[in-house]
């Protein structure tokens, strides 16, 4: 029995992260079920020898894992902070378990690219009838509606259609696909993600554009212009003001939440204080949020010196390893990794705006792409065929 879970699990369960940010724009509850679903099935297939895998790598994870449960000592409220532990640390075991599933299993990157295009464009669907019932009913759809999660899939659902076998149908296709996502996140006001679904397409067509950097430096030049455009709506509210209320405008008033972080640092400096306990604190004891919409200002605030260094290793370790492979691989195999990499660029920006370390988009599915992208550039498997399972 549990051989057959094994193998079920190892065949098509460990691919199940996919479609829990879909699974959000549905319904929390359904995400829940699903990831709990995903969590339980691993529990009961995996063995503690299949994490022996990349030692150095699951050294620095273990180490993130654990630091990150100390600064629960430190919290006003220890159970909450458990609670909040232990849903962050179950979101992170996408990392290991995907990279011990991989390492004996050989991974199928067409399947899995298209399994993440489905799961684009259910999210896409989703937000787009939600949307239209919002619309009708009247309510307030930038409190209602997120469109994140379709934002930073949108580079698998792109290269999905781009790799269909009819030529000309992806050439109209791709485009509509990509008109009507940013005019939905135009009708519903959303502007952080209409800068995660630009910075992911923008990654995504400097890796597969022959341009290359030009692409990239191209969109970085044309970078004021969009901010300046972000602003005309805003113009009434920042004539006469000061350096300090125009960066709130622009930023919804992100700017005076970042700037009191740094006027009110943790009172333990090395160990925060206690995971999903800022919102106790000032500057949030005066402003309606529960979090700074940064997560390097969170994980500092939360868990202190030690969890934001251990954190920045680990990614520094996996982004600085990919980066370096980026450079050397076929520009097929580039090809093939775009999505990936526009998925993950997407959603740091995400992270660094909106959601936070504790999310379902930077916990589970970013470290995910990363252990899927870690195992598809390996320079063995530089052969420009994709693989099979």
């Amino acid at each position: 029995m549990l051989q057959r879970v094994r193998d079920s699990f190892f065949q098509v369960g460990w691919m199940l992260p996919m479609f829990v940010p879909a699974s959000v724009t549905m319904g929390r509850a359904l995400a829940n079920v699903l990831f709990f679903s995903y969590f339980l099935w691993a529990i009961l297939a995996l063995r503690p020898g299949d994490f022996t895998v990349r030692p150095k790598l699951m050294l620095l994870y273990a180490a993130m894992v654990l630091v990150f449960l100390l600064s629960v000592s430190m919290a006003m409220h220890p159970t909450e902070a458990l609670h909040t532990w232990f849903r962050w640390a179950a979101y992170t075991l996408a990392l290991p378990v995907t990279l011990a599933v991989l390492s004996r299993n050989r991974l199928d990157e067409k399947r899995t690219a298209r399994v993440f295009g489905l799961a684009a464009l259910l999210a896409m669907l989703a937000f787009l009838v939600f949307l239209a019932i919002d619309a009708w009913e009247g309510k307030e759809i930038a409190r209602s509606i997120n469109g994140m999660s379709m934002a930073y899939l949108m580079p698998f659902l792109v290269y999905w259609i781009q790799d269909m076998k009819t030529a000309t149908a992806s050439r109209w296709l791709m485009p509509l696909v990509i008109c009507v996502a940013v005019v939905g996140l135009l009708f519903a006001n959303s502007s952080t993600e209409l800068l995660v679904i630009g910075t992911g397409l923008m990654v995504m067509m400097a890796l597969m554009s022959q341009l290359g950097r030009r692409v990239f430096w191209v969109a970085l030049l044309l970078l004021p212009m969009v901010l300046l455009i972000e602003l005309l709506p805003k113009w009434s509210e920042l004539q006469g003001s000061d350096l300090m209320h125009m960066l709130d405008v622009w930023t919804s008033y992100r700017a005076s939440i970042w700037v009191g972080a740094f006027q009110y640092p943790p009172e333990n400096a090395w160990l925060g204080v206690g995971m999903g306990h800022a919102q106790y604190y000032e500057p949030f004891l005066t402003v309606p949020v529960k979090g700074f919409h940064n997560f390097l200002l969170d994980v500092w605030h939360e868990t202190g010196v030690l969890g934001l260094a251990v954190l920045l290793t680990l990614l520094g370790y996996l982004i600085g390893t990919l980066l370096l492979r980026l450079r050397v691989v076929s520009a097929e195999l580039r090809r093939r990794a775009a999505p990936w990499v526009a998925s993950i660029a997407a959603i740091l920006v995400a992270a660094s705006l909106d959601h936070s370390y504790g999310s379902v988009s930077f916990a589970l599915i970013m470290l995910f792409e990363l252990a899927v992208l870690l195992v598809m550039l390996e320079p063995k498997r530089d052969q420009g065929v994709a693989t099979t399972i």
